[in-house]
């Protein structure tokens, strides 16, 4: 949560951040200072005189009294020599289907992943997708409960059905 205090026309924030401690090492190093000096309370005062904070002076801009010249806000360059060797990397997506023609036929499976600390300026070494070689099969789903048993007294056995599907691709049966 962000503290905030004005002193002499300028506003002070400065952050704290709770985070896991390594990604919060990462983002605090990437982000740089955790202050940050913005130009606030710099309007006219009216009373008893037409008057501006020290360097600005009144003037009027699109017909309202305002003090000026703001000055040109630049960015400074990004900092990367902090950033960990290889980058942060997110965790692995879910592996795809398989990619082959037909039934136990051979295709190739994908997974992705991204580079977390890419947004701070530090690229991340490796690739963002990884394949593996698979087979195109059927699969059955998990078993679920079609007629519960609705007695639970003592002695009265009774069947439970339960169902399953195949999740068959480009043809395939389940065995």
């Amino acid at each position: 949560m962000p503290f905030a205090f004005i002193n002499k026309g300028f506003l002070f924030l400065s952050y704290t951040l709770f985070l896991n401690r390594q990604v919060c090492n990462l983002i605090i190093s990437a982000l740089g200072d955790d202050v940050k000096v913005e130009n606030c309370n710099i309007g006219v005062c009216y009373f008893p005189r037409l008057s501006c904070c020290s360097p600005y002076t009144s003037t009027v801009i699109n017909g309202k009294h305002s003090c000026g010249p703001q000055p040109n806000v630049t960015e400074p360059p990004v900092d990367t020599s902090c950033c960990p060797v290889n980058g942060f990397w997110a965790a692995w997506g879910e592996w795809s289907g398989c990619s082959g023609s037909g039934c136990f036929k051979c295709g190739v499976a994908t997974r992705t992943r991204t580079c977390a600390s890419d947004s701070y300026g530090c690229s991340c070494a490796g690739d963002a997708t990884e394949t593996q070689s698979c087979v195109v099969m059927a699969t059955w789903s998990e078993w679920t409960v079609a007629t519960p048993c609705n007695s639970t007294s003592c002695g009265s056995c009774q069947f439970q059905r339960k169902t399953r599907t195949c999740n068959g691709e480009n043809g395939c049966i389940c065995k």
